[in-house]
């Protein structure tokens, strides 16, 4: 064998490999773009699919929006229930108050016995006049419905706290005189004692401090 057939026979795998078809990097740039960019879209893809990356504004501010009548109207709720119990507790006070005065008053409006004394000696029965004084030639008294003289005493049925006295005057020359008080005395008083003047404003007057006067009648001027 020569030593340019040997020679060839070296170089023939060399020329084998070189022209056997090699993949471009142009190719292989594609490739690793594609692949990049089919990353890329599986990743959006991905976090698209994802309920917690979703921003859902529209659904916030619905809910929003329906809480908020909702806890309005809880609120006014608790505002006129409270509003409501307060009413009923002031009610119930003032039932409570109104039926403790009643109970009171109906205690103090039941009749009960008063002693009336009449305390009239002559000399106050007397009426001076520019010619001399002059005294009543029937004189007497009207008590809650009894009959009295002037220095005597009665027991009578009080209701409501009212004595009710009338006293009756005539003189010689005719002239007749009557007045009716009607007083309210304190309740805790069992007994009076009436007196009588002709220059003051009220003639017939009793001894009790709270007595008040509740009616005047000038029967007979």
């Amino acid at each position: 064998m020569s030593t340019k057939t040997m020679f060839a026979l070296l170089l023939l795998p060399s020329i084998v490999f070189s022209a056997a078809p090699q993949p471009t990097a142009t190719k292989k740039s594609k490739a690793v773009t594609s692949k990049s960019s089919c990353a890329k879209k599986t990743k959006k893809k991905s976090c698209n699919s994802c309920p917690l990356a979703q921003k859902q504004p529209a659904k916030t501010k619905e809910f929003e929006a329906t809480l908020l009548p909702v806890a309005t109207a809880t609120v006014a709720t608790d505002l006129k229930t409270t509003a409501t119990q307060t009413a009923i507790a002031v009610t119930e006070s003032t039932v409570s108050t109104t039926a403790q005065v009643q109970s009171t008053t109906n205690a103090d409006a039941k009749k009960r016995s008063v002693t009336v004394v009449a305390d009239m000696p002559k000399a106050s029965l007397g009426y001076k006049h520019f010619f001399g004084t002059y005294y009543p030639t029937e004189f007497y008294l009207t008590v809650n419905g009894k009959k009295s003289g002037p220095e005597e005493t009665v027991t009578i049925d009080c209701e409501n706290n009212c004595v009710d006295i009338t006293y009756y005057a005539q003189f010689q020359n005719g002239r007749e005189t009557s007045r009716q008080y009607v007083y309210a005395i304190d309740p805790k008083k069992e007994q009076v004692t009436a007196t009588f003047g002709w220059k003051v404003d009220n003639r017939v007057m009793l001894d009790d401090e709270r007595a008040q006067l509740t009616s005047f009648v000038e029967i007979i001027p």
